[in-house]
């Protein structure tokens, strides 16, 4: 505008003018949504299909829009072969040995982790690949032997009997048996001994039997075991081992985690309920419990337990005695144990090896307890030498000692002291002597308490030995 207008003049014409432009439409792109998971294989081998999809979210459009990408993704899965071997497991530990002595057999197995598939191959249970078994405990048993085994042990005792005579065999055994266990053993706690009642049961409604009866929990206690035992009466009711062998599983539930489980069943009737029972003894023995079974008699009823037994509990992981080797309770013992020890053998061992009897596995006697204890005694190499894994020290070690040193504790495996020898001021007279030899394996402490020393291993010296090295 130049001049403006006065009210007399035209007024101005518009200052500004509007077209259109641009009237092509703005390309639109596609847009999608993230990718799914992908779907379970079409086959589970031989080869097989997964796929993914993905939504989308806005379509495109013309004038050059991006156009969208699929919404389908495929991908191959499980092209293996159909048949599969089995994938076996590491090899377990060494089970304990199925006899304390006379030669046992102890055994280790590899479980399967993955199974076969279509026409893969798997050893058996009993193949040499999944199973391994050897010897041990293959020395003489010199008759007198007891349990020195880390075992909780159960034992049934059966009072179904048809003569009272007969459950007094039963009852006789089964508290003498109980003599032949150790609770410890150089001081650590070893064998846990639980007693039940059954065959005193009476048939209940709906056809089934009363349950058998806990007269001891597992204990460490066997004295009390015994006397228990020995309180016992007759009953002459159904023989209800089932429920028996239910009752035994219940007890070793409580038991410790890290010790053997084993059921001593003592019995001279045929079981009832066959199926049932049968089927309770495979439960267990699936669970690792060691079975046996103690039939202290020659009848007739007894080859028939024997026959009926073995179509039920007997396998690996239980056994079956009968007649003449009941009536000797250190049989039993070295058959249901994995682990014994024989006083005579340790007399005899001693007498022969002239040797210092070890009363003490990674312990030693009680500082505050002993005057002149743990005095350093020389360090000869006879004394490094010495093999205190043995049950009695070596004549070299006892040469290498002051003669009128008794005992003393060797150390093993210690980094400062590996090989020492220390002296101990203990006194073992001839009566102390031989009253270790029948126990040498819990010997109590002349005067004092032992301490535990990982490293330390004590011995006491016979009272003559000097004049037999």
């Amino acid at each position: 505008m130049v001049a403006a207008p006065n009210k007399y003049g035209m007024s101005c014409p518009a200052l500004t003018m509007q077209k259109k432009c641009n009237q092509i439409r703005c390309p639109v792109n596609c847009k999608v949504s993230e990718w799914s998971g992908f779907s379970t294989c079409t086959a589970d081998c031989g080869g097989g299909q997964q796929q993914r999809t993905r939504a989308i979210l806005v379509k495109p459009r013309t004038n050059g829009g991006a156009e969208c990408d699929s919404a389908l993704e495929e991908r191959p899965c499980n092209t293996g072969s159909c048949n599969r071997d089995c994938v076996l497991d590491h090899w377990t530990e060494w089970a304990g040995c199925s006899a304390a002595c006379g030669g046992g057999v102890r055994s280790r197995a590899r479980g399967v982790l993955a199974p076969i598939r279509a026409l893969g191959k798997c050893p058996a249970e009993t193949h040499p690949d999944r199973l391994e078994e050897e010897q041990c405990n293959t020395q003489a048993c010199y008759g007198d032997e007891v349990c020195v085994a880390k075992q909780d042990l159960v034992v049934a005792i059966d009072a179904s009997g048809s003569e009272e005579a007969g459950f007094e065999r039963i009852r006789a055994l089964a508290a003498n048996l109980t003599g032949r266990y150790r609770s410890t053993y150089y001081g650590k706690e070893q064998m846990k001994v639980g007693a039940l009642l059954f065959g005193q049961g009476q048939q209940v409604r709906g056809g089934h039997t009363s349950a058998a009866e806990e007269v001891s929990p597992l204990t460490s206690d066997l004295a009390s075991v015994a006397r228990k035992i020995e309180g016992l009466a007759w009953r002459r009711g159904v023989p209800n081992m089932m429920q028996a062998l239910s009752l035994a599983d219940k007890m070793l539930q409580r038991g410790r985690s890290d010790a053997q489980s084993a059921i001593l069943v003592i019995t001279d009737a045929p079981y009832a309920n066959s199926a049932s029972t049968s089927s309770m003894f495979q439960h267990l023995k699936d669970k690792n419990v060691r079975i046996f079974m103690e039939l202290p008699s020659t009848s007739s009823r007894t080859r028939m337990i024997c026959r009926s037994s073995r179509r039920g509990p007997a396998g690996r992981g239980s056994r079956i005695s009968s007649s003449s080797q009941a009536t000797m309770p250190w049989r039993t013992t070295t058959t249901t144990s994995p682990r014994g020890w024989s006083p005579g053998s340790a007399r005899t061992a001693s007498r022969l090896r002239r040797a210092g009897l070890r009363v003490r596995r990674t312990g030693t006697l009680s500082f505050e307890q002993a005057r002149g204890r743990l005095t350093p005694a020389r360090r000869p190499p006879s004394c490094r030498s010495a093999t205190p894994a043995r049950r009695t020290a070596t004549s070299r070690t006892i040469r290498s000692l002051r003669s009128d040193i008794r005992a003393f504790t060797f150390m093993k495996g210690s980094s400062r002291l590996d090989g020492v020898c220390f002296s101990e001021g203990v006194n073992v007279t001839s009566d102390m002597w031989q009253e270790y030899l029948d126990n040498a394996t819990d010997v109590p402490c002349p005067g004092g308490d032992w301490e535990d020393n990982p490293y330390a291993h004590t011995y006491f010296m016979r009272p003559d030995v000097s004049s037999l090295v």
